[in-house]
């Protein structure tokens, strides 16, 4: 072989190598870019079933009489994300959660007349068969009310949550007349002909009245009852914040004294005077006032063991590479129970054992 097939034998060495060398290198690039697409794939279909699962258990519950035919769902469910950058895969735990509300009835526009027609809300955490069940209102009955007050139970809770506690309809106010005079201004006992004239009418009874109170539910918003509470009280501020609300609310045309509706007395209930105390493991903590599942709370706890062994036979070396690994998400969910309010404590735990046998770094 002549010098130039020399040189030109060593060139093509040198090509091939450089090949080789860049095969390796954006071979595993490559690889990583599949891996991350791999990782964005499962997370985003992770994230999609449990929006899917979230819609279909809010249409069961829609669809179930002693669930008040309406259902409104909040999913949570853990996974696992194995890690491109991990020889054995371990990954992320990485927590999906979705929510869906549906209601089905035929009589949406009746207002709840018992218990099982007050709302729900399901919360599932990992776990499809036993959701945690909660009311998101309760009933408060106010005996002998006066019109005047009834007027203003109507601005703070809405109008249609007020009712007659006996026949569950609107409260009837009846204004009749107990004096008739005709026109002459002579006495009568009634407006026989249809030209008395009343000069004075009859003291309008109280009633009894049924309120639907989303604060004595088993989940409750604290500015929201905050603000019910504020509207009650028989203070400057609180009026001022009645007359406010009042006047937000009214449609084109109406012409209701919000300054007189909002001066009326009403009773506070019981929660007002506690409200920062039932809220304190929140607002102690300077975290949001929210019951329900404490996202803030939120801590994941991870474990690994790691055990390589090495063994030589025959003048081959076998290594055994075994990994343990395990992690723990722990949440916690706060509600009220029997006018307590419970904090109790949920974990999912997670985990894997990996062994890899490689024999002369061939690995099975």
């Amino acid at each position: 072989m002549g010098l130039r097939d020399s040189k030109m034998f060593e060139q093509g060495k040198k090509k091939r190598g450089q090949s080789i060398l860049e095969i390796a290198i954006f071979g595993s690039l490559l690889l990583l870019v599949i891996a991350a697409l791999l990782q964005y794939g499962l997370k985003y279909g992770y994230q999609q079933r449990a929006k899917m699962r979230a819609f279909r258990r809010s249409l069961g519950a829609s669809a179930d009489y002693d669930r008040g035919n309406q259902g409104s769902v909040t999913y949570f469910q853990d996974r696992h994300i194995p890690g491109a950058g991990n020889p054995l895969g371990i990954g992320s735990f990485s927590p999906y959660m979705a929510a869906g509300s549906v209601t089905r009835n035929y009589m949406l526009i009746n207002t709840p007349d018992k218990d099982s027609e007050l709302p729900l809300a399901f919360i599932y955490v990992n776990d499809d068969a036993n959701p945690y069940r909660f009311n998101l209102a309760g009933f408060q009955v106010h005996p002998s009310v006066s019109e005047e007050d009834y007027e203003k139970y109507c601005e703070i809770y809405g109008d249609l949550y007020v009712m007659d506690a006996v026949t569950g309809e609107v409260p009837v106010y009846p204004h009749e007349c107990c004096e008739w005079v005709d026109e002459y201004g002579n006495p009568l006992e009634d407006d026989a002909y249809g030209n008395a004239v009343c000069i004075a009418y009859c003291p309008v009874p109280p009633q009894d009245l049924k309120i639907v109170d989303s604060c004595l539910g088993n989940l409750i918003d604290y500015y929201g009852c905050k603000k019910q509470c504020l509207m009650m009280e028989d203070t400057s501020q609180g009026r001022e914040i009645c007359r406010r609300h009042c006047e937000r609310g009214k449609a084109p045309g109406d012409d209701k004294d919000c300054t007189e509706i909002c001066n009326a007395h009403v009773d506070q209930p019981g929660y007002c005077g506690s409200l920062d105390d039932i809220f304190s493991f929140a607002l102690a903590n300077n975290k949001p006032p929210v019951m329900g599942v404490q996202t803030s709370d939120l801590t994941q706890r991870t474990s690994i063991s790691d055990t390589l062994r090495k063994s030589e036979s025959g003048g081959s070396i076998t290594t055994t590479d075994s990994l343990d690994w395990s992690s723990t998400m722990d949440r916690s969910i706060v509600y009220i129970e029997g006018g307590s309010v419970v904090e109790e404590g949920v974990s999912t735990t997670l985990g894997e054992s990996v062994t890899q046998r490689c024999t002369d770094g061939v690995c099975n």
